[in-house]
């Protein structure tokens, strides 16, 4: 007596085949662009720091503040400029 049984992966194989996750990955990654994440415009902001300061900031939460608190008002100028440029009520 023969069995049959389905199998999920194109491939017939019952352990995990990495072609047939990456296609599944690319998939569903083309899903979630396409279909179910809206598109709205975005930036990201990255600020670098020396690396002796990185070193100094990282126990020092003073210190952190200070400096966010120094950057902060051309980070929100160049949000707001940002927003009228692209006719954006919000910039969040």
């Amino acid at each position: 007596m023969s069995e049959s049984r389905l199998l999920a992966f194109s491939c017939k194989k019952r352990g995990f085949c990495p072609s047939c996750a990456a296609r599944r990955m690319a998939q569903q990654a083309a899903h979630l662009v396409e279909q179910a994440i809206p598109w709205v415009p975005t930036r990201q902001w990255v600020v670098s720091v020396p690396i002796p300061l990185r070193c100094r900031m990282a126990p020092s939460r003073e210190l952190t503040a200070q400096l966010e608190a120094g950057g902060g008002p051309a980070i929100h100028y160049t949000c707001a400029a940002s927003r009228v440029c692209m006719g954006l009520k919000s910039v969040a």
